[in-house]
């Protein structure tokens, strides 16, 4: 698989806590860039399309691989298009450099010769050239996009397999730039690929559909939306959801499936145009998201998982009452639930993240709190090893200690105190501050009071009063302090 830049869809719909208002409007800045750049990984725009990883790897100078495609586009030139193909379609995936040499040979003007060709192999070999041509960025290999005709009239053909590498070619394409992605719409190829994928996806057409998902997931980050329009007004939608109720054995398109919902389902002005769609797609969402988990046999799971977690959470981010609609099903708790016990880290972060949007309504945070198990996963998470999980799971806290008295009585019978004493012993400044500001909030009711003086709590927080410490924390330690003389008072 290829390891180009990825131009992948900003999100834009992660919120923190603030008021109702805020929460729902304000872009994901907060987000770490390193963080972001590690889950955005996982989704690469472009894929190469070779026999055996050894033969992509296969090592010529540079001299060597120039003459090497030289001569193929001498050959295919010349009419031995099998092969001049079967060479170039192995150079192109070794190294971008040969694609460039073979553009400038006039090779792309001879490329498409092959796709009248009336024999199969020569129309395969083909398209499996244009396919690694395609992978390559459009700075090194312009003009690639003019194969884009050809492509999509096979598209329209009745060839599975060369729908599949058309299709492949088409998602490298549009993978590469905005230009490329408003060419392909206005060349008609959106209506095509949605047939495609909503004519059948069974065992038979695994592949077709596999490359047919790629495609609409790269044209659905068209900047002006005209692509997921396009897409969901040819009834890609009723598609989709049948996607997402397939049994078992749509698995292995499990992965491209929730990219392409995300991808459409993640924007606002998705949101704004289709709002009647949402509440079935989250319901379908959140039972496909426990269906995956529940398989244990594949184990790629935590990476299938990502995208449908990334777009639940964008999409109970867009209302009240998608939150709420989703806190009436227990498969979402459960779920939930799994993903914070996650060894993968990248899990567990989309998870914190996800139940920060939930928890925006306050009774969606109520619930939570009741939601023994999963509230005991945040307070473990409050002493993680990584720093921003550790301090996404203590705003998760600190935003349940201000729903009311009641509540916070309750927190502090789960042991609340114990844990927030125990951050404070970790070194970590900002943990110190946010941890003083939980405690400065629960110390007024008695129960708290009294396991804090049986911690010995007094002593700790005095120690945050003078020391190597900033000047915020030590002023919160003493407000912490003289609300604990005020209740023994």
């Amino acid at each position: 698989m290829a390891k180009p830049d990825i131009h992948h869809h900003q999100d834009l719909y992660k919120q923190g806590f603030g008021d109702l208002t805020t929460i729902r409007c304000n872009s994901r800045t907060a987000i770490n860039e390193s963080q972001k750049q590690r889950r955005e990984c996982l989704m690469i725009s472009k894929r190469l399309k070779v026999d055996t990883l050894e033969e992509a790897d296969l090592f010529l100078t540079d001299q060597e691989e120039k003459s090497t495609v030289e001569n193929a586009t001498k050959l295919l030139k010349h009419g031995k298009k099998h092969e001049g193909l079967s060479t170039l379609h192995k150079s192109f995936a070794r190294n971008v450099k040969n694609a460039v040499t073979f553009l400038s040979c006039g090779g792309l003007n001879a490329l498409n010769t092959c796709f009248m060709s009336r024999d199969v192999e020569v129309l395969h070999a083909a398209a499996w050239c244009a396919i690694n041509l395609a992978a390559a960025d459009s700075h090194s290999v312009p003009n690639v996009i003019r194969l884009s005709p050809m492509l999509i009239q096979f598209l329209q053909g009745s060839d599975i397999v060369m729908q599949e590498l058309c299709a492949w070619a088409i998602a490298n394409l549009a993978g590469d730039s905005q230009a490329n992605i408003t060419r392909l719409r206005e060349q008609g190829c959106i209506s095509h690929l949605v047939h495609l994928i909503s004519s059948s996806w069974d065992k038979e057409h695994e592949s077709r559909s596999q490359s047919v998902l790629l495609a609409l997931i790269n044209l659905a980050k068209d900047k002006t939306h005209a692509c997921t329009c396009l897409m969901l007004d040819n009834r890609l939608y009723t598609t989709i959801q049948a996607l997402l109720q397939s049994s078992r054995s749509v698995n292995n398109l499990s992965y491209e499936i929730g990219w392409l919902v995300y991808s459409i389902y993640s924007r606002q002005e998705t949101w704004l145009k289709y709002e009647s769609h949402y509440p079935i797609i989250l319901h379908l969402l959140i039972n496909k998201l426990a269906q995956l988990l529940q398989d244990g046999e594949n184990n790629q799971i935590d990476q299938i998982i990502l995208p449908y977690l990334r777009c639940l959470g964008n999409i109970i981010g867009f209302s009240t009452e998608l939150a709420i609609s989703a806190s009436q099903s227990l498969q979402f708790y459960s779920s939930v639930n799994l993903c914070l016990s996650c060894e993968n880290e990248l899990i567990v972060c989309e998870t914190l993240w996800l139940l920060k949007n939930f928890t925006a309504d306050p009774s969606c945070r109520l619930l939570i709190v009741f939601q023994t198990n999963i509230f005991k996963d945040i307070l473990k998470l409050c002493q993680h090893s990584d720093k921003d999980i550790a301090t996404e799971a203590v705003y998760l806290v600190d935003a349940a200690t201000k729903i009311s008295k009641q509540v916070n009585s309750y927190l502090v019978q789960q042991g609340i105190i114990q844990h927030l004493l125990a951050l404070l012993k970790l070194n970590n400044a900002q943990m110190y501050e946010l941890s003083l500001g939980i405690l400065v909030h629960l110390i007024e009711d008695p129960q708290a009071k009294k396991e804090f003086a049986a911690a010995d709590g007094e002593c700790l927080i005095s120690s945050f009063t003078e020391g190597y410490v900033q000047d915020s924390t030590r002023a919160m330690a003493h407000i912490l302090l003289e609300k604990v003389a005020k209740t023994v008072a």
